[in-house]
């Protein structure tokens, strides 16, 4: 008799980060018709492999180990050898999928895995606030609100302060031996996952016959070191090591670590407010008709420098236990740590009341105000989590496996920020402007006053402390009968799961103004010597504060400062405290025959939700807070269906539903009620703990063709049916304030309309163009493309009317990718080429034209290799070689040039060895 057991108890802590004085610490709806573009594309591939002879050797190979002829010797290498893993495992998987291996994760010099996944159809990548790093997936063109990530089939917690998302620039790519992105759930997977899931599992010792060892070693060079501090060398450290003890080597060890170093800049220069004029020099209103033909200028004009040293530590250890004989349990630990110091300088012009003399391309702000603004970020994220399983076999046909984890999620947040202003509404800070090869607006200021820093005074100084902590435990149970890959016939599959979760958010802040103009101290006085140009205006030298010189001014001279009324509002207004837990069970049965395998069942997931917050009970002086709790849960049944079938040898046709949820964020369900006074009368902006689930109806269709051990023509067609999707909007009600029933205007996420995406996916690699005596023989190419058509919700207007959208949020119509590889006996080389199109990244629920797009990204990226031994390579990496700049639009059909950010190149060399 033989035992399989998952076991596991868990703990983790996290540090709270600790401060020395809070200071030192075109877009539409694509009209294709997808779906018949799919179905010619699958009948003409189907009636096309029905000339080709299967292929020898279509057994898969474990990711981790390289294919070796009968004297020892690599035969299959490079790209060729990263493609037969992916898409053997592929092929294996019972549902749609696409695989990632570990060499092709472990080939990049990234700390995350994000640039790896780029490979995948239907993936595209949202960066870390456009600044060069890849940080949530998102799955078919959904944002990555609707992707579940998952490690060894266990949700993470979350690092993000409102957001459920995992941030893959925290978790290290030295951890991951495989990544899975699942498009078509079953039953026993977490139903959180509209847009689908992506699973990345961990290193095992049992990987490995022997003792294993890796390690890798990158030097790096940004193009765009820090601009005004001491740059210091990037680059990254991986290491792995497994190994196998005991009389029968039963036990395994698995410890691994990876340090990420990153000295790099960005610079953002921004136009985030426009006035829109017609040809007599009136200015239009925005939502006026003839919006969409009039100029466009520049009312405000943002330089934006950062300076980031980031920091990335992951640590990883499994302890494991296999019989080889039906018992088998590991338990794990590991820590993911991110640090970024970043130094924050702003430049602002903004005019003082309309422009003059606007034509198309230039105009005049005959006065205005100058602005200069240094912030200072002390960030960190950090994932903590220890988790343990027990697999029991009671007999060969039947399993069972316990899971349980406890982890937790860190976020903060530290600040000091200072801003100088220069007159207000003054001759002396008006400009001229005209617009650059870019559409960007370059403003020329009309006096030297503009950009001289005795001119502009300190008008605010102060702290901030933003902390979000997140604790997760997870514990689930699951028996199977009949359920592994060789079992025939039918078999079944039950379990449950819970999962608890817990989270806190807390704003503190302290901020002062000068008690009087002729106290406050000038610029001129804390003033940086080092000089700086935006790479958009070459003429103009920037202005940076010296925070040294700052902070020490502020320490010695309190007494000439105030603090804001506002500040003890604010430190209560925006705190919350959220708990949810997530009940659910599952039953479903598969049949497997020679050709044809199908999956059915159901899962039931229970979420019971509570929050509390301090709400404003009355709009008075001091402001009155009351705790405010609230409650909802809800229940949701969720079939699914998979089928797949082998046309023959080489094709395979699978066929899915399912059904999905997607919980709100965080903040839409718990944000406190916070009450403001405008022009207009009273708003309030709260949470709505009533909001329900997103629910989507998923449908797939795939076809896959296996022309080559190491090659594959694939077709997908998808199509999601939305309902209940969340926007915020705005509404009137009747509130208490003061004693007084007072009509207000309410900003609150809601329900609105459905939404459906139709997709079609296309992927074809090939891993050689030429037989094995032909020179062509280590040339071959990957490609993927994934279209999409958008039948998007409507959104409820400031004004009562409702909205059409032409796209979801962060949802790109058009995502493409492409490499070019060559691989023979030691070298190898690589080109790959991104194509992500425009997204809609912000809604304006007052004008159309406050609509934010980012524009189309178009990334190319280089890498060679040698090796030098059998266990010693070393390897070239080029990102970003044409520069990519991220630039984001708004304005009428969003065609006006918002900011241009420019990240630069990267350069890394270095080596790896394994043993």
């Amino acid at each position: 008799m033989s035992y399989i057991l998952h076991f596991g108890c868990g703990y983790a802590a996290a540090n709270r980060t600790k401060m020395q004085g809070l200071l030192q610490m075109k877009q539409g709806s694509n009209r294709r018709n997808y779906w018949a573009a799919g179905l010619v594309a699958i009948a003409t591939a189907s009636a096309a492999q029905a000339q080709v002879t299967p292929q020898p050797g279509e057994t898969g190979l474990p990711d981790n180990v390289e294919a070796k002829g009968n004297d020892g010797d690599i035969v299959v290498t490079g790209e060729r050898y990263v493609n037969r893993a992916a898409i053997q495992a592929k092929r294996a998987n019972p549902r749609i999928a696409d695989v990632v291996s570990a060499s092709e994760v472990g080939s990049l010099p990234d700390f995350g895995f994000g640039e790896a996944m780029r490979r995948i159809p239907g993936i595209s990548l949202v960066q870390n606030n456009q600044r060069g790093e890849d940080q949530f997936v998102g799955i078919r063109g959904l944002n990555s609100a609707y992707t579940l990530v998952v490690r060894d089939g266990i949700a993470l917690p979350s690092t993000e302060v409102g957001r459920r998302s995992v941030s893959l620039d925290v978790l290290p790519s030295t951890i991951a031996s495989q990544i899975t992105v699942t498009k078509s759930l079953t039953p026993d997977m977490d139903g959180n996952a509209i847009g689908g899931q992506i699973n990345y599992r961990t290193p095992s010792a049992f990987d490995h016959d022997r003792l294993f060892g890796s390690i890798r070693v990158d030097y790096g060079d940004y193009q765009n070191g820090r601009r005004y501090s001491n740059r210091t060398p990037s680059g990254k450290i991986d290491a792995l090591l497994t190994t196998r003890f005991g009389n029968e080597d039963q036990f395994g060890l698995v410890v691994g670590g990876s340090y990420f170093r990153r000295d790099s800049s960005s610079t953002d220069p921004t136009a985030a407010s426009y006035g829109y004029y017609d040809a007599a020099g009136a200015r239009l209103a925005l939502n006026s008709p003839s919006i969409a033909s009039a100029n466009a200028g520049p009312l405000r004009r943002d330089y934006y420098v950062y300076d980031n040293l980031r920091d990335r530590l992951g640590l990883f250890g499994k302890l494991e236990f296999n019989n080889h004989n039906g018992i088998a349990a590991t338990i794990s630990a590991a820590q993911f740590t991110h640090k970024n110091d970043e130094d924050r300088n702003d430049n602002v012009l903004a005019a003082s009341g309309n422009l003059t003399n606007v034509t198309a391309t230039s105009g005049t702000a005959q006065s205005g105000t100058g602005t200069v603004q240094y912030d200072r970020y002390f960030q960190r994220r950090q994932i903590r989590y220890v988790t343990g399983t027990l697999d029991l076999q009671p007999t060969e046909r039947d399993e069972i496996n316990f899971r349980a984890s406890y982890g937790v999620g860190r976020f903060s947040s530290a600040n000091v920020e200072s801003i100088y202003t220069g007159g207000s509404a003054s001759s002396l800070f008006g400009y001229d402007y005209s617009y650059n090869q870019s559409d960007f607006p370059i403003l020329a200021p009309r006096n030297a006053a503009a950009t001289d820093p005795s001119r502009y005074r300190q008008t605010l100084y102060g702290y901030g402390l933003n902390r979000n902590i997140e604790k997760a435990t997870t514990v689930g149970l699951d028996y199977g009968h009949n359920m592994s890959a060789q079992d025939q016939g039918l078999g079944f599959k039950a379990g449950t799961q819970f999962r608890l979760l817990d989270r806190n958010y807390d704003h503190t802040e302290s901020y002062y103004q000068p008690v009087s103009t002729a106290l406050a101290p000038l610029l001129s006085t804390q003033i940086r010597g080092n000089s700086f140009s935006p790479f958009i205006d070459p003429a103009y030298t920037m202005m940076l504060v010296d925070q040294n010189a700052a902070e020490a001014y502020f320490q010695a001279n309190k007494g000439n400062y105030a603090l804001l009324a506002a500040t003890a509002d604010n430190n209560i207004s925006g705190n919350y405290g959220v708990k949810e837990n997530v009940y659910s069970g599952y039953f479903m049965t598969t049949w497997r025959g020679d050709r044809l395998r199908m999956t059915a069942g159901l899962r039931y997931e229970l979420t019971d939700f509570k929050s509390s917050s301090y709400t404003r009970s009355a709009y008075t002086t001091p402001a009155q807070y009351a705790l405010a709790q609230r409650s909802s849960s809800y229940g949701n049944l969720l079939p699914s269906f998979n089928a797949s079938y082998d046309v023959t040898g080489n094709v395979k046709l699978r066929a899915a539903y399912a059904r999905a949820i997607g919980r709100p964020n965080y903040d839409d369900l718990a944000t406190p009620a916070t009450i403001t006074r405008t022009p207009m009368g009273l708003s309030v902006a709260r949470g709505n703990a009533d909001l329900k689930a997103r629910l989507a109806d998923n449908y797939d269709l795939s076809f896959e063709w296996y022309f080559a051990s190491d090659s594959i023509f694939s077709a997908a067609l998808f199509r999601k049916d939305i309902a209940n999707e969340i926007f915020r909007s705005v509404s009137e009600d009747t509130l208490d304030i003061g004693g007084v029933p007072t009509l207000v205007t309410v900003s609150q996420a809601r329900n609105l309309d459905k939404a459906r995406v139709e997709g079609l996916e296309l992927g074809l690699v090939v891993s050689s163009l030429g037989s094995l005596s032909s020179p062509l023989r280590g040339l071959g190419f990957s490609t993927n493309v994934t279209l999409l058509k958008t039948n998007p919700t409507s959104i409820l207007m400031n004004n009562g009317t409702y909205r059409q959208l032409n796209s979801l949020l962060e949802q790109a119509d058009t995502v493409f990718n492409a490499s070019l590889f060559y691989s023979i006996g030691r070298f190898s080389a690589k080109a790959a080429y991104n194509y992500t199109g425009r997204q809609l990244a912000v809604v304006g629920t007052d004008f159309a034209a406050n609509d934010r797009y980012l524009g189309a990204a178009n990334i190319v990226d280089l890498q060679a290799s040698y090796r030098v031994r059998k266990n010693l390579t070393f390897m070239v990496t080029a990102k970003n070689v044409g520069n990519d700049r991220p630039t984001r639009y708004f304005g009428p059909g969003g065609a006006v040039t918002r900011d241009v950010i420019d990240n630069g190149r990267s350069f890394f060399a270095g080596a790896s060895y394994k043993f």
